[in-house]
């Protein structure tokens, strides 16, 4: 994968699976990962988050 430094990454569906994966990944190679997903309880976006 190259290198996100200074760059934004918008993820949709990063709670699980591969938008996870993906955001993960992105933060660790620099960049600044925007998540978005839907949770259906508030503990459940605090895990997310």
């Amino acid at each position: 994968m190259r290198d996100f430094d200074g760059k934004i990454v918008l993820v949709t569906g990063a709670s699980t699976g591969l938008g996870a994966a993906l955001a993960v990944g992105a933060a660790t190679r620099g960049a600044k990962a925007v998540v978005i997903t839907y949770a259906n309880s508030k503990a459940e976006a605090e895990a997310t988050a």
